[in-house]
């Protein structure tokens, strides 16, 4: 089973790529039975399923086929106390932190998949990007706008612009006008 977890990335650490610790469950032993499922003033009893030989007849019409015992896990021992702290199972559940790198220029609903810490198996992270105020997304581009005042335009000037990384200053050329509507004629 793939456990999916969705973090939550602003979108300037989208862009840039960042590291994000998250928490994660894990199967650890239990130290308080050291992994054996009894409580430590265990007295051992024979499994009154399989009599102590930790196997189990199963008869499957003309054939007998043995396994481990169903009741006992292959012990030989039934466990009539169990550890009060994993009730009997030898394992408990932990969270533990883990550190993810986050790839530069991640999008909202990307996926990737990290191996378990302590198990054999996928973890699944989706990423949940938020938008921006300020910039626009394009594939792998970046945009913004800028305001210029019609003077800066007309004379030239200097704008500071947010980047992604910080700020820009921009050198406004004189003339920049490209194209103004003027046509705002009223009946």
């Amino acid at each position: 089973m793939t456990e999916e977890i969705v973090i939550p990335v602003t979108f300037l650490q989208a862009v840039r790529g960042v590291t994000k610790d998250i928490s994660i469950a894990v199967k650890t032993v239990c130290k308080s039975c050291n992994n054996e499922g009894k409580d430590v003033v265990y007295r051992p009893t024979p499994c009154k399923y399989c009599k102590g030989t930790g196997l189990q007849s199963i008869s499957t019409g003309r054939y007998l086929m043995r396994a481990k015992c169903n009741f006992c896990k292959g012990t030989r021992y039934a466990i009539t106390n169990p550890c009060a702290v994993c009730g009997g199972q030898g394992r408990i559940i932990e969270r533990k932190r883990i550190t993810i790198n986050i790839p530069i220029g991640v999008e909202d609903g990307d996926k990737i998949s990290i191996q378990h810490p302590n198990e054999n198996r996928p973890i699944s992270i989706k990423f949940n990007v938020d938008s921006s105020d300020y910039f626009e997304r394009d594939n792998y581009d970046i945009h913004s706008n800028a305001e210029v005042l019609l003077t800066q335009a007309l004379l030239g000037g200097i704008v500071v612009i947010k980047g992604i990384y910080g700020d820009i200053t921009m050198k406004i050329p004189p003339g920049l006008v490209l194209s103004v509507n003027l046509n705002n004629k009223k009946n």
